[in-house]
């Protein structure tokens, strides 16, 4: 079945189910889930967690690509934008964690001093954590931990998901003290081009129903039109009209299965203003007509 990732129009993702009396989200993925074997680029409050089950899968995160190998993981900081794929074609299984920060902030010297310091500061982007490191693998067992728990039937199993969360934010911080200096590291030390790749990243997922030219994208982020492409490939791997029309068909596939509206309108509300155009580059990227994909996955 297909993972529907639903973005806001500030491009954070709006994750779809925290567990119950938490903020924290677990799940199970195929990178097959997602089409083409790619999520759309998008950033959130939440730390990220990948924890590799079967395969590899690439990651892109602010522009770098990290290959993440079967057993190992990754950890991506608050509001870097980021998204997998398979760069061979090949699946990938994993589990993907959500944790929203505000979990930890029951007392303000506690947040500051142990979540504030690494969630406001533009110099971690990342962690790798490699299985054949002891240190990391301890880590990395928490994850699967949290996984099995999640699968589980135990009762109140809510209160056990914090108990875990915090030992993985613990060892979490311990090892990026021993790389970085966090009391020095200075937080608005952020690319100046990461932030005018948001900006007309943001401006796409915002005025996508807009008839927009590569001119607007690139004026939304005050450069010209040959360093708005260089941005979009090193950030995002594609042009900056590939995509908007990415996203504009993700748009259109989810109004063909929860809206009754005909395909003309969709087509139109999607940002399409030709539908023989619309119907072309749906069939290129999913093989199926319009009409083929609403009447498959309607009733599902």
């Amino acid at each position: 079945m297909k993972r529907k990732l639903q973005i806001m129009h500030d491009l954070f993702e709006i994750v779809q189910s925290y567990e119950p009396y938490t903020k924290i989200a677990i799940q199970e993925n195929k990178l097959s889930y997602f089409d083409n074997l790619k999520a759309l680029c998008h950033w959130h409050d939440d730390i990220e967690i990948i924890y590799i089950l079967k395969g590899k899968m690439n990651f892109y995160v602010n522009g770098k690509n990290i290959l993440i190998h079967e057993h190992d993981g990754l950890i991506i900081n608050s509001k870097q934008m980021h998204y997998g794929y398979s760069e061979q074609g090949l699946d990938c299984e994993f589990i993907c964690i959500l944790i929203h920060p505000i979990i930890f902030n029951y007392n303000n010297d506690f947040f500051n001093h142990f979540v504030k310091t690494i969630i406001s500061n533009n110099q971690i982007e990342y962690l790798y954590l490699n299985n054949n490191n002891l240190n990391d693998h301890h880590l990395l067992l928490l994850f699967n931990k949290l996984l099995l728990l999640y699968k589980s039937s135990i009762s109140e199993k809510e209160i056990l998901y914090y108990s875990i969360i915090f030992k993985i934010w613990h060892k979490f911080y311990t090892i990026l003290k021993k790389n970085f200096n966090l009391s020095e590291l200075n937080s608005s030390n952020i690319s100046n081009d990461l932030i005018i790749q948001k900006n007309m990243t943001a401006y796409i997922y915002k005025n996508y129903t807009q008839n927009i030219s590569l001119n607007d994208i690139a004026e939304s982020g005050n450069i010209c039109r040959s360093k708005c492409c260089k941005l979009f490939k090193k950030y995002l791997n594609q042009t900056p009209i590939d995509f908007l029309n990415t996203y504009r068909l993700e748009i259109s596939k989810s109004l063909l299965i929860n809206s009754n509206l005909n395909i003309t309108k969709i087509a139109l509300n999607s940002g399409f203003n030709h539908l023989s155009y619309f119907s072309k580059l749906f069939y290129q990227k999913y093989n199926f007509t319009p009409k083929e994909y609403r009447k498959l996955n309607k009733n599902r």
